[in-house]
């Protein structure tokens, strides 16, 4: 099945593949897990484990280090056997710790406890969603949830903002978890806004009318808070640009995000799976499971039945914003949402070339940027303030990068160099 995506600015049309796909359940066990314990960080966690040490499933095996990271937990029993880095195309590296599959789970296929949250002090909440090692995954910047929810604290806000659909649509995982748990989702969301004690929740959403009861449990949930629904764009990127300058001080979540929480304060336990969407032409059998993090995605793609044709592409998180990958052993990671397999049909090969000045990234943008500009600034170096501002500005939507003719990666280039400003600047 083909979908149409309308930019808002420019009006530009995208052909993108999609497929139907359903939750299948949980992944089969990896025999060999690389579990992250850092995404591209600037600092490496010292690991809590040692070569040939056994770790049981949920034991801690690094601290988060830095502002803002997570702790990392076993997410199978075993030995650990190796330390493994693994380089993505944008320069980043995960670190991860591999374990041998080896001994018995003591939370897997266990009767899960099942707290009331709504009994629960605030602060109980927040240590629990510590303690498990969320990643809100609606962040760019890949933050714990708990460092986001003190840092809203500390900061008086008192709004919760969610996004009710897939932010890159071509991505799926979002509306499919929704559709199968909107009450656990309505329920991440209302934890967080008992722990901001926020005074307003604010849902955008692209449901209609058939819709309503799943949007009335949110407002169930979230007790006191006075629950906006406002209708997202129907042209992409569709949250509105008046939308986050209103709630500029809001914690902004996912669903991925809500329903990680929900899960991690009834249970009390730590994160150690993530559900990933694997689809695209040249996969046999398009499916969403729940895998272990640090389950290399090629064996995900093999429960999918394996490549229907040679890839031409294999895609992480979204044909609008994510980034190819040429390595099979790739660990599922807290911010993995999607894997697409790209066959020839989907793809066509282009050279990029010089800019033409045809000015359609600039007329495509949001956000009023002016990626030609900044690209230019950052190939000659040239990264004064005016830039960096733009750089820190730009949401990654990819619009620019989609309708130019001379196939220049602008969004791509601006995004690695944010990282890089991130890392050597701290900005």
């Amino acid at each position: 099945m083909t979908d149409f995506l309308t930019f808002r600015r420019g009006k530009e049309l995208l052909e993108y593949p999609h497929s139907s796909t359903v939750l299948e359940g949980n992944a089969f066990l990896p025999q060999t897990a690389f579990i992250p314990i850092s995404y591209g960080g600037k600092k490496v966690p010292e690991p809590l484990v040692l070569r040939g040490e056994f770790v049981k499933e949920g034991q801690m095996i690094a601290r988060g280090s830095g502002i803002g990271a997570v702790n990392a937990y076993s997410s199978i029993p075993g030995i650990v056997y190796d330390f493994v880095g693994f380089d993505l195309p944008d320069g980043r590296t995960i670190h991860s710790v591999a374990v041998k599959l080896e001994g018995s789970f003591d939370i897997l296929g266990k009767p899960a406890a099942n707290y009331s949250w709504k009994n629960s002090a605030p602060s109980e909440l927040l240590h629990a969603i510590d303690f498990a090692g969320v990643l809100n995954t609606a962040s760019t910047t890949g933050e714990a949830l708990a460092y986001q929810l003190r840092s809203a604290i500390k900061s008086g806000g008192k709004s919760v903002c969610i996004n009710l659909f897939d932010k890159d649509p071509s991505c799926g995982l979002d509306a499919i978890l929704f559709d199968t748990f909107y009450n656990e989702v309505a329920e991440g969301i209302g934890i967080a806004a008992k722990i901001l004690n926020a005074s307003t929740v604010v849902c955008i959403h692209k449901f209609g009318k058939n819709d309503k009861a799943k949007l009335e449990k949110i407002s169930e949930a979230c007790g006191n808070a006075a629950v906006e629904f406002i209708k997202a764009s129907p042209c992409y990127p569709f949250i509105r640009n008046s939308i986050p300058k209103k709630n500029a001080d809001s914690l902004w979540l996912d669903i991925s995000t809500a329903l990680q929480t929900y899960e991690a304060v009834r249970t009390n336990n730590p994160i150690t799976a993530s559900y990933v969407l694997i689809s695209g032409k040249a996969v046999n059998e398009p499916k969403v499971l729940k895998a272990r993090i640090g389950t290399p995605i090629g064996n995900l793609i093999e429960e999918c039945g394996g490549f229907k044709s040679n890839p031409e592409h294999i895609i992480l998180n979204g044909l609008m914003c994510g980034f190819s990958i040429d390595n099979l052993d790739i660990p599922v990671t807290k911010n993995l949402k999607s894997i697409h397999i790209c066959g020839k049909e989907t793809v066509k090969h282009y050279s990029p070339s010089e800019c033409i000045n045809c000015g359609l990234c600039f007329n495509s943008c949001p956000l009023y940027l002016e990626p030609k500009k900044i690209v230019k600034a950052i190939e000659s170096g040239n990264l004064n303030d005016e830039i960096i501002k733009q750089i820190s500005l730009c949401k990654k939507c990819s619009c620019c990068s989609s309708c130019c003719p001379a196939r220049i990666p602008l969004s791509a280039i601006i995004a690695e160099t944010r990282e890089q400003l991130k890392r050597e600047r701290g900005i």
